[in-house]
């Protein structure tokens, strides 16, 4: 089984991710993290600043391609991964994608009004307008999960399992 999951920067993707992981007895995979190690930059904060989002888009590609080695695999995918219709086409081939859907006002709670660590959420109000932008590709997942502030990452994944166990069983 592959899960690959989807949403904003700041949705939860890591942390669920480890979470969904542990419960399905699936190694986990941050995609950023695997961009990272996989280029001589320290994060993807630097790839950004020295080679662009072009060439950090590229590295995506690959490292969502490279996840095709594996079968036990939650994948926490970046916030502009399967915004790509290529990208996506490739995922929805190697499995199943959830889409972390929490309000932008969270995300905001969250990461804060700025965070340097994100590229993209350096301004809030652009990245409020990147958000509403990416929810058509977000909208493109196997399942949606509404984010609730209130629900845990073991909450949010235990959710996740059981909607992927109850689409294993229909088919």
């Amino acid at each position: 089984m592959r899960v690959y999951l989807t949403g904003f920067m700041g949705a939860g993707k890591t942390v669920v991710g480890r979470e969904l992981a542990d419960v399905l007895d699936l190694r986990f995979v941050d995609l950023d993290d695997a961009i990272v190690a996989s280029s001589t930059e320290d994060s993807v904060a630097t790839i950004f600043a020295r080679h662009g989002e072009a060439t950090f888009r590229d590295l995506e590609r690959r490292a969502l391609a490279r996840t095709e080695e594996r079968d036990d695999l939650v994948v926490a995918c970046g916030g502009g991964a399967l915004v790509s219709a290529d990208n996506r086409a490739l995922v929805a081939e190697l499995g199943t994608t959830v889409w972390l859907d929490p309000a932008f006002e969270l995300i905001v709670t969250r990461l804060g009004d700025r965070d340097d660590s994100r590229p993209l959420f350096r301004d809030p109000e652009r990245a409020h307008e990147l958000w509403r932008q990416r929810r058509d590709a977000y909208g493109r997942a196997d399942l949606r999960i509404d984010v609730d502030p209130e629900a845990t990452p073991r909450d949010l994944a235990a959710r996740i399992a059981d909607l992927l166990r109850g689409t294993s069983c229909a088919t």
